[in-house]
């Protein structure tokens, strides 16, 4: 009986230090504190690497530090373990895309567009910033024109500088 209650405590104990990480972490986000929320969210993945909010979360905090190929993995752990937790394929699809890994970031983004919980029109949009960067003219205009079908209003202007450059470039091909 005591040694089920130790079991039990040990558990119990470590569920709450990865909670007490993981609030620590998120609250240091929400503040723009960024190296205390590293350190918090790095001792939360340790403690539970089946949280895929606590990869999401670290993953975001690198990415927020514009250091994508630290965010990478844990934002590809978190579309892994839970497809579903929101946006988590979408944050990797923008990290692959700011490592200008185009085709990986495709794959998130139709990952995450299969996901009930996406939000549609922004997942469009970076995946059209995506067909546009491999130079899939036909895909990009459909999807920026498909993510503003969807209020993404954001697309609007990545729309005409898209179209922009179509004309540049026809008008330096002479046609």
């Amino acid at each position: 009986m005591c040694r089920n209650g130790l079991v039990w405590l040990a558990a119990a104990l470590a569920c709450w230090g990865v909670n007490s990480a993981l609030e620590r972490g998120a609250q240091a986000f929400r503040q723009g504190k960024l190296t205390a929320a590293e350190s918090a969210l790095r001792e939360a993945v340790a403690l539970q690497p089946g949280s895929a909010f606590a990869h999401k979360l670290l993953g975001l905090t690198y990415s927020a530090q514009e250091k994508y190929a630290q965010a990478e993995p844990h934002l590809r752990r978190a579309c892994e373990i839970d497809p579903l937790e929101e946006n988590a394929c979408y944050y990797l699809g923008r990290a692959y895309y700011s490592l200008n890994r185009y085709p990986d970031s495709e794959g998130a983004f139709t990952k995450a567009l299969s996901q009930p919980n996406a939000s549609r029109g922004r997942v469009l949009r970076g995946r059209a910033l995506t067909m546009d960067a491999m130079g899939q003219t036909a895909k990009a205009e459909q999807a920026y024109r498909s993510a503003i079908d969807a209020g993404e209003v954001a697309a609007l202007v990545d729309y005409g500088m898209f179209m922009q450059n179509l004309m540049v470039a026809a008008r330096g091909h002479g046609l």
